[in-house]
């Protein structure tokens, strides 16, 4: 059993009364099959009754965790677990996983502010899976921690990266 949990920090306008809305996708690299999904969102919008929220699988299939309800309560903070995420139990976990995030009146705006994914998978390699982020001057720093006093005689250190231009 294995565990990826991933967010993207959006802050991107919901446009407003389309069909289409808003779309950002978190790509998962590792293998295996979802045995439990859960979503977080925070969007700020004065109307949460006007909003639906799909997310969907790499697979294709959707489930919608919001359905216009909420009526005038303003604002969705809310982590979406298994209720909402049941069917994408035993779904491949590898892909592009998409939240969709529609307002269907006009007159408000509103925000996708972030939004996260955390999947438990079936796959025992890889236990974790973090990124090196892309882009001139960006770089991935990991601190490892030593609670033991003393002199250091010897060190070592390894790394197992996988990516396509090396």
């Amino acid at each position: 059993m294995s565990f990826v949990a991933k967010t993207s920090s959006i802050n991107k306008v919901i446009p407003d009364n389309s069909d289409t809305g808003l779309v950002d996708s978190i790509k998962v690299f590792k293998g295996g099959k979802a045995t439990s999904v859960e979503v977080s969102v925070n969007i700020k919008h004065p109307y949460s009754g006007d909003l639906e929220i799909h997310l969907t699988a790499p697979s294709g299939k959707t489930v919608v965790l919001h359905g216009r309800t909420g009526s005038s309560k303003p604002d969705i903070v809310k982590v979406f677990g298994e209720q909402s995420t049941a069917k994408f139990i035993g779904e491949s976990v590898k892909g592009d996983w998409s939240l969709t995030v529609k307002d269907f009146a006009p007159r408000d705006e509103g925000i996708l502010h972030s939004w996260s994914l955390q999947i438990e998978n079936d796959a025992t390699k890889d236990a974790s899976e973090i990124f090196i982020p892309d882009g001139k001057g960006k770089k991935l720093v990991s601190k490892q921690v030593c609670n033991v006093t003393g002199k250091v005689k010897n060190i070592s250190a390894s790394v197992n990266i996988k990516h396509p231009y090396i």
